[in-house]
């Protein structure tokens, strides 16, 4: 798979989760501006930012930087292997500590190449991926 294919395949995954959160959602096919797509909701808008991998520091600021010139909450979404790992989120050039409607727990959706059109399978968060986005226990 080329790296604009998985990267395509992250954007339709995360595409599918704001949709199902009640966002109308446009991509922005093969850009390489800062945001990949912009979510719609009745509250607000979010642009965001879909990265397959740990996002770079030079990454980080793009978006931080991206933030200052709009009035919208933006997020940096990172995608691996069919989980949502992290979505940090920025207002106004700031870490910012709103979440994203959708994005807010660790989840897994599969999709498959020809289910573009909203067909979306959730499956159980793998322990592993629970256990790094756990809060630590207050326990003495």
């Amino acid at each position: 798979m080329t790296r604009y294919a998985s990267g395509r395949r992250a954007e339709w995954m995360v595409r599918l989760l704001l949709e199902k959160a009640g966002a109308l959602v446009l991509r922005s096919a093969g850009s390489k501006g800062p945001a990949d797509l912009v979510a719609m909701f009745t509250h607000g808008t979010w642009a965001i930012q879909v990265k397959r991998a740990r996002p770079t520091g030079a990454e980080v600021r793009a978006v931080a930087e991206a933030s200052k010139r709009t009035a919208d909450p933006w997020a940096l979404v990172e995608v691996n292997r069919g989980h949502v790992i992290d979505a940090r989120t920025f207002w106004r050039g700031h870490p910012s500590q709103l979440s994203v409607p959708g994005l807010t727990s660790p989840s897994v959706v599969q999709v498959s190449p020809a289910d573009h059109g909203g067909g979306i399978r959730r499956t159980k968060t793998p322990a592993r991926i629970r256990q790094a986005t756990q809060q630590p226990s207050r326990r003495s």
